[in-house]
């Protein structure tokens, strides 16, 4: 894995688990910053976190190719908005996803054996929570 891509994975991690930013902080605190804290970006930094371990691939509807922005009885243009400021402040993520539409998918250039490693230091290394339990 790249050094960059294990950096921003473990701020990711760092930032639901811990719950707040770090010292070692670098690209999360731009979103941090610009959109409101913790309480207003962590759901969305989370739900990418949950859906990138492999720990919740139990559940039936977990797609470990694609996170489905969209839900029924939400307001998914608010939803799917937060994660275009999510990628705007931090656009390093989109060297390990791409935010499509309606869903955010791993970036083109990682082989399944690299989206496996991915998940699979996410799950060695997030605190766990069961995916449907947030």
């Amino acid at each position: 894995m790249k050094p960059i891509i294990k950096k921003i994975i473990d701020e990711m991690i760092a930032y639901t688990d811990l719950k707040e930013l770090t010292s070692e902080s670098e690209f999360i605190v731009k979103a941090h910053n610009q959109m409101g804290g913790y309480p207003d970006l962590m759901p969305y930094v989370g739900e990418i976190v949950n859906w990138m371990d492999s720990n919740n691939d139990e559940f039936d509807d977990v797609d470990i190719r694609k996170l489905n922005l969209f839900e029924e009885g939400i307001d998914n243009e608010y939803v799917y908005n937060r994660y275009v400021g999510l990628f705007k402040w931090v656009p390093e993520l989109t060297q390990l996803f791409v935010l499509n539409d309606q869903d955010i998918t791993y970036n083109e250039s990682f082989s399944d054996n690299d989206i496996i490693e991915m998940r699979q230091y996410v799950a060695d290394n997030h605190e766990q929570i069961p995916f449907h339990a947030r």
